[in-house]
This record gives C-alpha cells, sequence and structure tokens, in this order.
C-alpha cells in the first residue's frame, strides 16, 4: 500500500499545540504571581488570566488531536497495514481528512473517538457509554453521524472535480472508523457504514468492486506530495 500524508501540516499543529499549552500555562503563572505581588490590580490581571485558560484548553485539544498517541492518521495506517499496491491511503490532503483509493473505488474515512456500543437502529445511531468493562447510563442518541460523513463525501468529491473534471463516475463511499478501544460497533447495514478499526482491513477487503484512480491517474491526484510505501 502506498500512502500519502500532509506532514508540515501535522508538524505545523503539533508545534502549535505545545506553544498555546506551555504559553497559556506561563501566562497563568504570571497572573498568579502578580495576583500576590499587587492584589490590588486584579482587573488587569484577570483579563490575563482568562486569555492564559483560553490558550491552554486550545493547547490541551491540539495535542489531544496531533500527538502521535491516539492520532487517527496513524491507526489507520496500522489498520490497514498489509493491503497490496493496489491501495492508496491519503491523510489531510484532497479535501477531506483520510481517503482510501483501490479496488472498492474510492472510501472516505470519518475517524471517531466515541466510546462505548455503539448501535444503528432504523436510521438513528444510539451509543451507551461503558463503565469498568460494563455498559453504563442510559442509551443516548448520537445525532449528525449521517452529516458529517456526507460533509467529508462533499468535500472530496469538490477536491477530485477540479483535480479530475473528466471522470464524473468516480463515486465516493464514506465509512465511520472508531477509533477507541474500548468501542463496540453493532451497526450491520448502516448507512452510512460503520466498524470498529481493527476490523477496518477485513471490510474494506469485502467491499464491492468501484470504478477508481488507475495508477496514472493517481500520479496526476498525489502529484504534489511525497508518498511512503508500507
Amino acid at each position: 500500500m502506498i500512502h500519502y500524508t500532509h506532514a508540515r501540516l501535522i508538524r505545523r499543529n503539533t508545534l502549535a499545540g505545545r506553544v498555546l499549552s506551555f504559553g497559556g500555562l506561563g501566562i497563568l503563572v504570571l497572573a498568579l504571581i502578580a495576583s500576590l505581588i499587587r492584589p490590588t490590580s486584579i482587573g488587569v490581571i484577570l483579563p490575563f488570566s482568562l486569555i492564559g485558560m483560553a490558550m491552554s484548553q486550545a493547547g490541551s485539544i491540539y495535542m489531544t488531536r496531533w500527538n502521535k498517541r491516539g492520532r487517527a492518521d496513524l491507526m489507520l495506517d496500522e489498520a490497514l497495514k498489509g493491503l497490496d499496491g493496489r491501495y492508496t491511503l491519503c491523510h489531510f490532503l484532497l479535501g477531506t481528512q483520510h481517503v482510501l483509493f483501490g479496488p472498492p473505488g474510492i472510501v472516505a474515512l470519518v475517524p471517531r473517538h466515541d466510546v462505548g456500543l455503539v448501535e444503528h437502529e432504523d436510521g438513528r445511531w444510539w451509543i451507551t457509554g461503558y463503565r469498568r468493562g460494563q455498559l453504563h447510563g442510559k442509551r443516548r442518541e448520537m445525532a449528525g453521524l449521517a452529516d458529517e460523513a456526507q460533509a467529508a463525501v462533499d468535500r472530496l468529491e469538490r477536491k477530485l472535480a477540479r483535480l479530475s473534471p473528466e471522470h464524473p463516475e468516480w463515486t465516493v463511499t464514506p465509512m465511520l472508523v472508531f477509533l477507541s478501544e474500548g468501542t463496540r460497533v453493532e451497526a450491520d447495514g448502516s448507512s452510512p457504514p460503520a466498524v470498529h478499526v481493527k476490523k477496518l482491513k477485513e471490510v474494506v477487503r469485502r467491499l464491492p468492486r468501484r470504478p477508481s484512480p488507475t495508477g496514472a491517474e493517481m500520479s496526476v491526484l498525489t502529484a504534489r506530495f511525497p508518498a511512503q510505501a508500507t
């Protein structure tokens, strides 16, 4: 399998997370010291404290999403490792976050980090949380999954239409991929289809064959990106 990754974007966002996290903590420490030295200046110190708190929280979000542990692109790479050279996996490059090209056509992979039992019934998505390995709490509806998947498809189709307008026969299939270790997915026949990341390769191999870019066409789509074989 060949994969392409927007390495500069990953490095940039990783750095941004560190700067925001440590910068925000630094501002909070300075605000605390200032409040001890000049407690009468709270009107000035408080806004800086709020800025530091916001920066720290934003940095935490960036760090959670872009550090190596639990990063979606790395988990998808590992899950699909072993597919042959007919498959190409792209991350953060073609209008959507993750897309797989190959015999099943074009598959927009939509990662999710939800933890629990995920079920699909009568066109609706539900999740029941876990606590200490056991189902816990009420089942709640997961709204917006179909819209999220369709948005990924729309972005990818617009990008492909610009890069290769002569191929309107290409269609994009969305797939929800649940990444969390403890999650169980029971969604046979769902729309969009859904799978746990551990079963992704098995499901991909069983997908029906659809039109997909040839080797030469993939070279055009990915000409600006460095490739890596896995």
